[in-house]
């Protein structure tokens, strides 16, 4: 899950105007290009769950009804750091708007089971450097997912499966 949540940041980050986005903070501190994202995993949390999270009704492998639950098992949560470095505020503002535009409620993975997105601004880091007069700033991105397992229970129609018999009424 922590890739399938990199890659859709980085094609955003790149979709909103961003030139480059790194992974790894050595990369990003050797880089002098004009804009550029550092992604960083801060906090990845796997806690056991149990919640029922979807229904649905449909037909088993050989025709009969059933009913489908899916439960979350486990809740998987991470938190991304992103930092967005430009030449000057007005690009920043421009960069950072068109990506938090683009950002989705959710994507799905691989399983085709939702993972939702909530973005957390944060504050601009003060750079310290006499060298670099650029702007930046950080902002955190959770994406909370799950391991899930679906359970299907057979459903029975008592009209089909029960046969009614008339009331039997005797005269003493």
């Amino acid at each position: 899950m922590i890739q399938e949540c990199l890659d859709y940041l980085t094609q955003s980050l790149i979709n909103a105007g961003i030139d480059r986005v790194f992974t790894r903070g050595e990369d990003s501190s050797k880089h002098q290009g004009a804009t550029y994202a550092e992604l960083s995993v801060i906090k990845e949390q796997i806690k056991k769950d149990g919640s029922l999270v979807a229904r649905a009704d449909g037909n088993d492998d050989q025709g009969r009804a059933v009913r489908i639950f899916r439960r979350r098992t486990h809740r998987w949560t991470v938190m991304v750091k992103v930092r967005m470095v430009c030449r000057d505020e007005a690009a920043l503002a421009q960069v950072k708007g068109s990506f938090f535009g683009s950002l989705q409620s959710r994507i799905f993975e691989a399983g085709n089971n939702a993972v939702l997105i909530h973005p957390d601004a944060g504050e601009p880091e003060e750079d310290t450097s006499v060298l670099r007069s650029k702007a930046e700033t950080y902002f955190l991105i959770a994406f909370e997912g799950g391991i899930y397992k679906d359970r299907s229970v057979l459903l029975i129609n008592l009209e089909d499966s029960m046969e009614m018999e008339n009331e039997i009424t005797e005269v003493l």
